[in-house]
């Protein structure tokens, strides 16, 4: 970005449905059976699809979606309905008034009232200064926006939308052989290509380096909120001045993994844990994240520090706690218990982050699909960093190097932490819930619309604002009349000549009983990993005890489990599940439409042991989750920590939670959907639990 006006978020918008370009594009994924979807990184935009109706049709969606974006034909009007606009609304009385409207817009007004954004968005120009490119927003503030002008996209995309500027990652089945992909490809883009492209573009190389001001800074940052008593997050960042290779990264991710990345991490004792913490501000849970974006910045975070601790003294003393606890381990004797006890963390978090690359590299892709990172051209890219032909996607190499640092007796951490800069004092941002400034945005909204209702009345020449609104309404049904015509005129493609049976024709499966239960075993050639679910009806639970559905996937997942009568503490288990199975998952299956909910328990191994492994453990949190007086600590952590969760739910984009509040609203009719699907009810019930555990 070059700016913070968006000008790469709204090229997403704008290309993927709107002029005829747009339109014909929609009208052929619907009837190629493609699924498709769209985001916008710091300084990539991504455009992925799949479709179930066949190769053939994937170089149709494929060419059909690259003329979309290459050679676009959206208008101004365009633009400024998606983008930003004021619009006219009839109220109930029949009284006209103005918005503020624009799809770009309003998903970004409402964005930067979340504490994660606005705290992400001010330690991103802590660590690289306020005007660099990997600080500014991909996606638009809403002061950028508004500032915004059509010709300012089309210049962008002008400057970035060409085939020299753009790459693919793509997945066939193996019944296309490689030939065939290079030839439908060549093919593809030699139909696009435009005369020779001299223009230079952009690459890591040329990202200027970070340029901090104040080293160390601490920021309290506000964000608009009705009440003063929201918990809140903290984040701490080391600057961008690393150039680590794969192989070293590794270790120093795996060993951040060990010391702040979640449960049984140091910083979770330290901070969270409520048997051994040593800094009590209300902190629920705690991570870490390396980037691997140029300078490599290194991010610790803690959330849900309770609003009694949102200032400038709590964010300083979490920042020591994290610099104590870090220049405490570069201290440990060599041959220490304390040094080998680390090093263990460490080697538990490598398999642990190895499984997971296995299991993605196991897992469909999931093009097309809404919330589709975008792991495989980042791991691609971070692969192509490294020297040499061939490249390993498991990173094999990376992980066994991690390994033997983390069983060295001589303590690796020592000039290792020094050298990525971890004992250099990092920058630090806490946010804080304003009902002044809620207020404050309103009212600078409410004094917009006012000019333009005042600029309305100069145009149209009039004094009464019913009159100008009027004639403005007028104005924006010509104008959506005229795009309707435009529709019209888009022709629908014909549809799919062999569309497949199914959901998925090669699906393999069958369907079978066991002791009358039934089951479904569907089978994946190229997988070497298993999954089992197990699901179990929750319609039999009486009405009275439905509040206790709420956590009940924490509880029994979360707490630790007793084997034979002995505890094992969430700690220990946490760290057995990291070394001995893929995954162990807990949660809801519902749906609105039948009424259906199940509590679903699923456990995931990389072969026949490891996946015997996972059924024990399915029993025993199933049967035998600790939930001993003695555990009490424990338990109240848990339910904490998800009481704030699901507290902070509506402070993320509406589209992870408005559909399914919708729907629990007109599904009134059934209690048990409430208590295991709708958020607000969830949440109610979190609290009470809480409340009643402190008894």
């Amino acid at each position: 970005p070059t700016s913070d006006g968006g000008a790469p978020h709204t090229q997403e918008h704008l290309l993927l449905g709107k002029g005829n370009k747009g339109r014909w594009l929609g009208n052929y994924d619907h009837v190629m059976l493609a699924e498709w979807s769209a985001a916008t990184w710091q300084y990539r935009t991504g455009y992925h699809f799949h479709t179930s109706a066949g190769t053939d049709a994937f170089w149709g969606i494929l060419r059909t979606q690259l003329d979309a974006l290459l050679r676009p034909d959206y208008s101004d009007e365009d633009i400024r309905r998606e983008v930003r606009n004021f619009g006219v609304a009839k109220q109930p009385d029949g009284r006209l008034t103005l918005d503020e409207k624009g799809t770009v817009y309003n998903e970004m007004v409402r964005t930067y009232e979340s504490p994660s954004t606005l705290g992400w968005d001010a330690l991103g120009r802590l660590v690289y200064g306020s005007d660099h490119p990997l600080a500014l927003s991909q996606g638009g503030t809403p002061e950028g926006i508004r500032a915004l002008t059509p010709e300012e996209i089309r210049r962008f995309h002008a400057a970035h939308y060409q085939l020299a500027n753009m790459g693919m990652v793509a997945a066939f089945p193996s019944s296309v052989t490689l030939s065939t992909v290079l030839a439908k490809v060549d093919e593809t883009l030699d139909a696009l290509a435009p005369a020779p492209d001299t223009r230079r573009y952009m690459t890591e190389a040329d990202v200027p380096p970070a340029h901090v001001a104040q080293p160390g800074a601490l920021r309290v940052v506000e964000y608009p909120y009705a009440t003063s008593d929201q918990p809140s997050p903290v984040l701490l960042a080391w600057p961008a001045t690393r150039r680590l290779g794969m192989a070293e990264r590794t270790v120093m991710e795996v060993f951040l993994a060990a010391f702040a990345g979640g449960e049984g991490s140091n910083l979770y004792d330290a901070l969270v844990d409520g048997k051994t913490r040593v800094l009590d501000v209300g902190a629920t849970a705690v991570w870490q994240f390396t980037s691997d974006d140029p300078g490599q910045p290194v991010f610790i975070g803690a959330e849900s520090i309770s609003a009694t601790h949102n200032d400038e003294a709590t964010l300083r003393a979490v920042r020591d706690l994290v610099l104590t606890r870090l220049r405490a381990i570069a201290a440990l004797p060599d041959g220490s218990p304390e040094l080998a006890a680390f090093g263990e963390r460490v080697k538990s978090r490598i398999l642990e982050t190895r499984r997971r690359l296995d299991k993605a590299l196991d897992t469909p892709p999931q093009f097309g699909d809404r919330g589709t990172s975008d792991f495989w051209i980042r791991q691609l890219t971070d692969l192509n960093r490294e020297g040499g032909f061939r490249k390993s996607l498991t990173q094999k190499g990376a992980y066994d190097h991690a390994l033997t640092i983390a069983g060295s007796a001589v303590n690796p951490w020592r000039e290792r932490i020094a050298v990525w800069g971890l004992l250099e004092t990092p920058c630090g941002v806490m946010t804080r819930a304003s009902p002044t400034l809620r207020k404050k945005l309103d009212d600078e909204r409410d004094a917009r619309l006012a000019a333009e209702l005042t600029r309305l009345e100069t145009v149209h020449g009039t004094k009464d604002p019913q009159e100008a609104l009027r004639l403005r309404a007028a104005e924006i049904d010509q104008a959506t009349a005229e795009i309707a015509r435009a529709e019209a005129n888009v022709p629908m493609p014909p549809f799919v000549s062999d569309p497949p049976m199914t959901m998925d024709d090669s699906l393999s499966y069958r369907q079978t009983t066991a002791h009358g239960v039934p089951v479904v075993a569907s089978t994946f050639e190229t997988m070497k990993s298993a999954t089992v679910s197990l699901l179990l009806r929750l319609d039999g639970v009486a009405e009275a005890d439905l509040p206790y559905l709420s956590l009940l996937p924490e509880l029994l997942r979360e707490v630790g489990v007793l084997r034979g009568g002995v505890p094992v503490p969430y700690d220990a288990m946490s760290d057995r599940l990291r070394r001995e199975v893929l995954d162990l998952g807990v949660g809801f299956d519902t749906s609105f439409t039948t009424g259906r909910a199940e509590l679903q328990i699923t456990g995931s191994g990389d072969d026949v042991e490891e996946t015997r492994r996972v059924l024990g453990w399915m029993r025993d949190v199933l049967k035998s989750p600790d939930w001993r007086p003695e555990n009490l600590p424990r338990i109240r952590d848990v339910v904490g920590r998800r009481a704030a969760q699901l507290r902070n739910v509506m402070s993320g984009p509406e589209e992870h939670w408005a559909r399914a509040t919708a729907e629990a609203y007109r599904r009134q009719d059934s209690a048990l959907l409430a208590h295991t699907a709708s958020f607000l009810t969830r949440t109610h019930d979190a609290f009470r639990l809480s409340w009643l555990l402190e008894g």
